[in-house]
């Protein structure tokens, strides 16, 4: 009975290495310019790809606050997934998982059948994986705009999708594709308001950590004016006290 439990607790833990941790939450804090944390701002973090896609909050007395990305994450496909962004330019990300490790294909072909670029001509693990193409065929030269196909092939079969290219890159030299964990985070959009503030915008990715954003206070432009129109109505404020008694002295 002991032995049993024991693998029991073995498999249990297997079982909870495969399970994919959740994104790191999105927080931070609000102040203004003075460092002055701002209570009950309207935070919204979104996809910048889709920025319907989008979560948000109010910020607490301290100006702090939290929120999960659980939501903004592009669920994860069953065999070949949608590219994101679609349609795109300059560069899009191709997901896939594949249940069983083994020689796995995934070429770009043209509206003809042609073939534009191999992204991926290798064994590759089971599991889910993304892969970035720039929008270069297989000498490294910009492709036009339009509609492509991009087919997977694997030892359970094959799978193809179709993918749109916006303006083109024609001319514009560069690599065919890279994996995606060579790449940057994903980025996201931040937009900041309320009703003491003005609104403002931000871009934001998890490989930044916690965010600081710096807004513009609404009392604080006011008090600046009144210091501005104060300065404007003295004809004497912009002028030193050394040149004031010169001016003086001369008389």
């Amino acid at each position: 009975m002991k032995y049993i439990l024991s693998l029991s607790i073995i498999a249990f833990m297997g079982l909870v290495s495969t399970v994919s941790a959740e994104p790191e939450p999105f927080e931070g804090q609000v102040v203004t310019q003075k460092s002055v944390p701002i209570h009950r701002a309207q935070v919204e973090i979104y996809r910048l790809d889709n920025p319907f896609v989008k979560v948000t909050t109010l910020t607490d007395e301290s100006g702090a606050f939290l929120l999960p990305l659980t939501d903004l994450v592009p669920p994860r496909p069953s065999g070949l997934g949608q590219n994101f962004p679609n349609p795109f330019n300059p560069s899009t990300i191709i997901p896939f998982e594949i249940t069983k490790g083994g020689h796995v294909r995934l070429v770009v072909y043209n509206i003809l059948g042609q073939r534009v670029v191999t992204l991926i001509d290798e064994v590759r693990p089971a599991g889910f994986q993304r892969v970035r193409w720039d929008g270069t065929d297989a000498l490294g030269r910009g492709v036009s705009a339009g509609v492509y196909i991009y087919r997977l092939s694997t030892g359970h079969g094959h799978e193809a999708r179709k993918l749109v290219m916006l303006d083109g890159a024609s001319g514009r030299a560069g690599g065919s594709a890279k994996s995606f964990s060579e790449d940057r985070a994903q980025t996201y959009g931040v937009k900041i308001s309320g009703e003491e503030i003005i609104s403002a915008t931000f871009t934001w990715s998890p490989n930044a950590g916690a965010m600081v954003a710096k807004v513009q206070s609404i009392e604080d432009i006011v008090l600046s004016e009144r210091e501005d129109s104060k300065t404007e109505a003295n004809p004497f404020s912009k002028t030193s006290l050394a040149s004031i008694i010169q001016v003086i002295s001369g008389h």
